[in-house]
C-alpha cells in the first residue's frame, strides 16, 4: 500500500547502484506491479537507496530478479536487509539508513 513501507513481494529488481565513494551504499530500483483483487493499487517504479552498508552479500543478480520476500530487522543501531528471491538477485546487508528516493506510478489505479 502507498504510505507505508513497502513489502515488494513479486516486485522485480531491475538494478543496483552500488558506490563506494565516502560512506558505501546501495541503490535499488525495483518495478512493482501489486496483487490487488480489486485492481485498485498503481504499478511503480521504486528507487530506494540503503547508506552505510556492511556484511554486502549479493549473489544470483540475471535478467529476472523477482522478490519473493523483503525483511527488514533492527537490534539497536543495526539494520539488517534481506532478501530471498523467487528467481534471482539473493541479498543481505547491514545499513545505517535507508531512503525512497522516489516513487514513479506507472499506471494509474482502476476505479
Amino acid at each position: 500500500m502507498l504510505g507505508e513501507w513497502p513489502g515488494f513481494h513479486d516486485a522485480e529488481i531491475l538494478s543496483i547502484l552500488l558506490e563506494r565513494k565516502g560512506d558505501p551504499s546501495a541503490t535499488f530500483v525495483v518495478q512493482a506491479i501489486p496483487y490487488s483483487p480489486d485492481r485498485k493499487l498503481p504499478e511503480s517504479l521504486t528507487t530506494v537507496k540503503f547508506e552505510g552498508l556492511a556484511s554486502l552479500d549479493l549473489i544470483n543478480f540475471n535478467h529476472q530478479n523477482v522478490i519473493g520476500v523483503l525483511e527488514i530487522t533492527v537490534d539497536g543501531d543495526e539494520k539488517h536487509l534481506k532478501i530471498r528471491a523467487l528467481n534471482g538477485a539473493e541479498d543481505s546487508f547491514t545499513f545505517k539508513r535507508a531512503t525512497v528516493l522516489e516513487v514513479e506510478r506507472l499506471s494509474e489505479a482502476e476505479d
